[in-house]
C-alpha cells in the first residue's frame, strides 16, 4: 500500500486534517521528545502563512531561521523526517520544502490564527505608541511581555520598551517617596504642637501669680480705711464726755485729722494700688484669653494631626491589604507550574491566596487565577493520594465529545464525533450505550421534564427517545446532511428543528410515527435556532443572525447581525429575555434586558465562539471558542462593573473542551474534551478550597503553613490555615 493510501485511511477516521496534524504531532514527540513536536509546530507555522496555500521555501533559509527563534538543529532534522514520512511534508526539490496540500495549509492557518493574533496586537500596539512617543504602562507592559521573544521590532522600538519599563519603576519609587514625605510632614506637626502647648502653660502660670498679688494689694488698702474711721469714731466721743478734756480732745483732734489725712492718703494709694492691681488683672485676664485660644488652636492642629496620621494609618493598612492580593494572585498565577514534588506546598499556597481574598474586602475569590490555583492543587493532591473521584469520566468516547446535556436524575447524555451517544451517571464505572452511528453526533436536546430526548447526527435524519417508555424513534430529515439544532417547547409538546433544509420544521411528540412539518418558509440553511418567548433567534449557515414570528425572516441588526458561529438564548425567570451571539472573528454580544442593562458587546477575544450556554437559574454564561478555552460569566458583574470585571477561565493544560453543560442547579459545569473524557467543574472556588483542606487532613498531615507563607508571601504575620 502506498503512503498516500495509507495517509487516506488515517485521516479517514478523523474528524478533520487538524486532527490528523494532531495525532502525527503527538506521536514524533512519544518517539523523540517534546522538542522535537515543538520543532515541528514552529515548522508547520512557518509553512502556512496567513492566506492559506502552500508555498515553496529553501530549506537552508527555514533552518536558519528557526535557529534564530532558538530551535535545536537536532530536534530541527528529527522533526523534519518525521513530517516528511507523515506526509505532512513534502519536498519538491532537493533544497526546498512545502505543506502536503493547500487544504492543509487552510486548516493549519486556523490552528496557528491565535498565536499570530496576539502577535500582531503586540506588535501594532508597541509602533502605535512608539509613533506617538506614549509610554507603555504597566498594564501594557505585562499584556505583550510574554510576546516580546517572537516579535520583529527595531532597535529603536526595543529602546522605547526598555524606557517604558524604567519609567514604570520610577514611578513606583515616587509614590514610595510621597508616602515617606506626608509621614515625616505629621512627625514635624505633632512636634510644633507640643513645643507651642509647652510655653503658653508657663504664661498661664504667670499670669495666675500676678493676680494673686494684686488681690493682696487690695485686701491690706481696705484694712487700713477701716481702722482710720474707727478712731476717728473714738475721738469724737471724747470730745462730747468733757470740757476739761477738749484741750487733749483738739490735740488729739489735730492727731486724728493728721492720721485722717495719712489715712486717706493711704486709703488714695490703696485705690490706687487697686486700680492697677485691677487694670493689671484685666490685662492678665486678656493675655489668658490669648493663651487659652492659642491652647485651642494647638488641641485642633493636634486632633488634626492624628486624624491625619489615623488616615495615613488607614491608607497604609489598605495598601498592604491590596499588596498582598496582589501577591496572592502572582502566586495563584504560578501554582500550576510547580513540579508534583512540591503538592503540599502547592496546596497550603493555593489555599492561602484564596483565603486572602475572601477574608479583605478588596478581594475577589472568582478571580480566574485563583479559581485555576485552587483547582490544580485540589487534582494535584487526589494524584498524589491516589484518591479516585468523580470529577473526570475517563474515555467515554473514542474521539471528542459534540454535545451534553444533563437529565433530571443527576446523570447526563453525551454525543461525540464517534457517532455514539451513552447515558452517563457520575461515579459509576461504566456508561450505558443508547446508539451507535456512523457518522458524527452533531447535537443533543432534552426536553426539561427529562423525557424526550432528540439526538441529530450528521446523516438525514433524527433520532426520538422517549426515556420513560424507553423506546426510540427515527425521523428522516429532508437533507441529507441532516439537522444541526432544535429546542423543545413545553407548552405544545413539540420539538422546533432547524438544519440544511432551510426553514424551520416542528415535530409533535407523542405519536407512534411522529412527522416533520414544515412550520416556517426559508430559503437558507440554519446553524442554531433558539426562542425568546416571542420570536426565533436564528442562525444560517453564513453566520448571519435573524429573528422571525413564522412570517418572515428580518436581519437581526446591520452591525451586529453577520459573521456569527454560535447562539444561545435564556428562559430564566430571574433573568429573562437574554441571548448569547458569539463571532467567527473572536468576540460575542450578550443581551440582558433586565433592571435597564441592555446589551454589551466584546470584541477583544482572541478565537472563535463556537457555543455558549446560559445556566439554568440565568445568573451565568459559559462561552466556548474554537481553541478549546471557556469562560465563565457572573452577568450581574459582568454588566455592573464593565470596567474591572474579569471572567474566571478555564485554559486548563491538556483539556482542550469541545462541549460544555451547566448542572441541573447552576453548581457544576460538565466540559467534554477532545480526546473523550468528560471533567466535572465546581462553579463555587469555596468548594475546591474546601476539598483541598479536606485532603491534607484525611492524610494526617502536618503542613508547615507558616514556613510556606513566609517564603510565597514573604510576610512575618500570622499564616492563614485551613483550622
Amino acid at each position: 500500500m502506498s503512503k498516500r493510501s495509507n495517509i487516506s485511511q488515517a485521516i479517514s477516521g478523523l474528524t478533520s486534517l487538524d486532527a490528523f496534524a494532531e495525532m502525527e504531532l503527538a506521536a514524533l514527540e512519544r518517539r523523540f521528545g517534546p522538542a522535537a513536536r515543538q520543532a515541528a509546530e514552529a515548522v508547520l507555522e512557518w509553512l502556512a502563512p496567513e492566506g492559506g496555500g502552500a508555498p515553496t521555501l529553501p530549506e537552508n533559509k527555514l533552518r536558519q531561521s528557526l535557529a534564530e527563534q532558538g530551535v535545536k538543529a537536532s530536534a530541527l532534522q528529527q522533526a523534519i523526517a518525521g513530517l516528511l514520512s507523515a506526509g505532512l511534508l513534502s519536498k519538491p526539490s532537493t533544497d526546498s520544502l512545502r505543506l502536503g496540500s493547500n487544504a492543509l495549509a487552510a486548516a493549519l492557518e486556523q490552528r496557528f490564527l491565535g498565536q499570530r493574533t496576539l502577535r500582531r496586537e503586540a506588535l501594532a500596539l508597541i509602533r502605535d505608541k512608539h509613533r506617538r512617543n506614549d509610554l507603555l504602562s504597566e498594564k501594557e507592559l505585562n499584556q505583550v511581555g510574554l510576546q516580546l521573544p517572537y516579535l520583529d521590532l527595531t532597535q529603536p522600538e526595543k529602546d522605547f520598551v526598555r524606557r517604558s519599563e524604567q519609567t514604570v519603576k520610577r514611578r513606583r519609587r515616587a509614590l514610595w517617596g510621597a508616602i515617606i514625605i506626608v509621614i515625616l510632614m505629621l512627625s514635624l506637626l505633632a512636634w510644633n504642637w507640643f513645643k507651642e502647648s509647652k510655653v503658653a502653660e508657663e504664661a498661664r502660670v504667670f499670669a495666675e501669680s500676678k493676680a494673686a498679688e494684686a488681690r493682696d494689694s487690695a485686701r491690706v488698702a481696705e484694712q487700713l480705711r477701716q481702722e482710720a474711721e474707727a478712731l476717728a469714731r473714738s475721738l469724737k466721743v471724747e470730745k462730747d464726755t468733757s470740757e476739761a478734756r477738749r484741750l487733749r480732745a483738739e490735740l488729739n483732734e489735730k492727731e486724728a485729722r493728721l492720721q485722717a489725712i495719712l489715712a486717706r492718703q493711704a486709703a488714695r494709694r490703696a485705690g490706687e494700688q487697686e486700680a492697677l492691681a485691677l487694670g493689671l488683672a484685666g490685662k492678665l485676664r486678656i493675655q489668658l484669653d490669648t493663651v487659652n485660644k492659642y491652647r485651642a488652636l494647638a488641641e485642633a492642629d493636634r486632633k488634626a494631626a492624628v486624624d491625619s496620621a489615623s488616615s495615613a494609618q488607614r491608607a497604609r493598612q489598605r495598601a498592604e491589604a491590596l499588596s498582598l492580593i496582589l501577591k496572592s494572585r502572582n502566586i495563584a498565577l504560578n501554582i500550576p507550574q510547580l513540579t508534583k514534588d512540591s503538592t503540599e506546598k502547592a496546596a497550603a499556597l493555593a489555599y492561602q491566596a484564596y483565603a486572602l481574598n475572601r477574608d479583605n474586602s478588596q478581594g475577589d475569590v472568582y478571580n480566574s487565577d485563583l479559581y485555576k490555583a485552587l483547582y490544580y492543587a485540589h487534582q494535584a493532591l487526589r494524584e498524589k493520594y491516589g484518591l479516585a473521584g468523580r470529577d473526570t469520566e475517563e474515555n467515554v468516547h473514542q474521539e471528542a465529545v459534540t454535545s451534553i446535556v444533563r437529565a433530571t436524575d443527576g446523570s447526563y447524555f453525551s454525543a461525540g464525533s464517534d457517532g455514539r451517544l451513552l447515558q452517563v451517571r457520575p461515579g459509576k464505572d461504566t456508561a450505558f450505550l443508547l446508539v451507535a452511528y456512523p457518522e458524527v453526533l452533531q447535537k443533543l436536546i432534552i426536553s426539561p421534564d427529562g423525557r424526550w430526548l432528540l439526538a441529530c447526527p450528521r446523516l438525514g435524519q433524527l433520532k426520538l427517545f422517549d426515556l420513560q417508555a424507553g423506546s426510540s424513534i427515527t425521523v428522516m430529515y429532508e437533507s441529507q446532511w441532516g439537522a444541526t439544532d432544535a429546542l423543545y417547547l413545553s407548552e405544545e409538546g413539540v420539538f422546533l428543528v432547524v438544519g440544511h433544509a432551510g426553514g424551520i420544521h416542528r415535530l409533535a411528540v407523542g405519536r407512534s410515527q411522529p412527522t416533520l412539518e414544515l412550520l416556517a418558509h426559508g430559503d437558507r440553511q440554519f446553524r442554531a435556532i433558539g426562542w425568546e418567548g416571542h420570536n426565533y433567534f436564528l442562525l444560517d449557515a453564513q453566520g448571519t443572525m435573524f429573528f422571525t414570528n413564522n412570517t418572515s425572516f428580518p436581519v437581526l441588526d446591520d452591525d451586529l447581525g453577520s459573521h456569527h458561529c454560535a447562539l444561545a438564548t435564556s428562559q430564566s425567570e430571574k433573568y429573562p429575555a437574554q441571548y448569547f451571539a458569539g463571532w467567527k472573528y473572536g468576540g460575542f454580544i450578550v443581551s440582558l434586558l433586565r433592571d435597564g442593562l441592555g446589551s454589551s458587546v466584546i470584541k477583544d477575544l482572541k478565537s472563535v465562539m463556537v457555543s455558549g450556554e446560559f445556566s439554568p437559574d440565568g445568573r451565568l454564561l459559559a462561552t466556548l471558542s474554537r481553541d478549546g478555552v471557556v469562560q465563565i460569566i457572573d452577568l450581574h458583574r459582568f454588566f455592573e462593573e464593565k470596567a474591572t470585571y474579569q471572567p474566571i477561565v478555564l485554559d486548563i493544560e491538556d483539556k482542550f473542551i469541545t462541549a460544555i453543560c451547566f448542572s441541573a442547579d447552576s453548581q457544576e459545569l460538565l466540559a467534554g474534551t477532545k480526546d473523550g473524557n468528560i471533567h466535572r467543574f465546581y462553579l463555587d472556588p469555596e468548594q475546591y478550597a474546601r476539598r483541598i483542606c479536606e485532603l491534607l487532613h484525611l492524610r494526617g498531615n502536618t503542613v508547615d503553613w507558616e514556613a510556606f507563607w513566609l517564603e510565597g508571601f514573604k510576610e512575618k504575620g500570622p499564616a492563614e490555615k485551613c483550622y
